[in-house]
């Protein structure tokens, strides 16, 4: 009977080693021992905030050419994002933004830009949030933002950010960088 509970064990392991293995390692990484070494000296460790905002595109640079965000129609986006405070220093991003596009014929969402990464706040009150970029478009990159709160009541405040550069490769286009800048509202 050992025998066989032991072949069908090495069987599974072998047709499904690394879904084992993911598994195995997602229980290890976050068990509150592992995952929250860190995190209890602010006293808002692993506090869950959100954030919306109007992000205004600038202009980009791409093949030679200064694209601004009124050419062919106008260009906006709205940014949705959650936030996982992990101490008073940093915490960790995930952010959604549509990107509308308000043409001479139609309008539409014309893109939607997926951006994982962290925010280091810093002590003169400025934050600082390197990040990934995925475009539903093909593009990916990374971008880099300053953001400043300027008005904090006690469950909300407002903020505005300039992200400067935003560098998107692929999709068979040329390398482009960009800069926007945003008006958001953290909760």
């Amino acid at each position: 009977m050992m025998e066989f509970f032991k072949t069908t064990y090495d069987a599974y392991i072998e047709s499904n080693g690394r879904k084992f293995l993911f598994v195995i390692g997602l229980l290890i990484f976050s068990h509150p021992a592992v995952a929250q070494h860190h995190a209890m000296k602010g006293g808002n460790a692993n506090k869950i905030s959100g954030y919306a905002g109007y992000v205004q595109p600038i202009a980009s640079f791409s093949d030679g050419k200064v694209t601004s965000s009124f050419s062919n129609g106008y260009s906006m986006a709205m940014a949705f994002g959650l936030n996982i405070v992990k101490s008073s220093h940093i915490a960790y991003s995930f952010e959604v933004d549509p990107i509308i596009h308000f043409g001479p014929t139609e309008s539409k969402v014309s893109n939607l830009l997926i951006q994982p990464g962290i925010i280091l706040k810093e002590r003169n009150g400025y934050s600082i949030a390197p990040r990934l970029a995925f475009e539903t478009s093909g593009r990916f990159g990374f971008a880099f933002s300053t953001s400043k709160v300027f008005y904090r009541a006690d469950s909300y405040n407002f903020f505005l950010l300039l992200s400067f550069p935003s560098v998107r490769f692929g999709n068979n286009a040329p390398t482009s960088v960009g800069a926007s800048m945003a008006l958001g509202m953290g909760f």
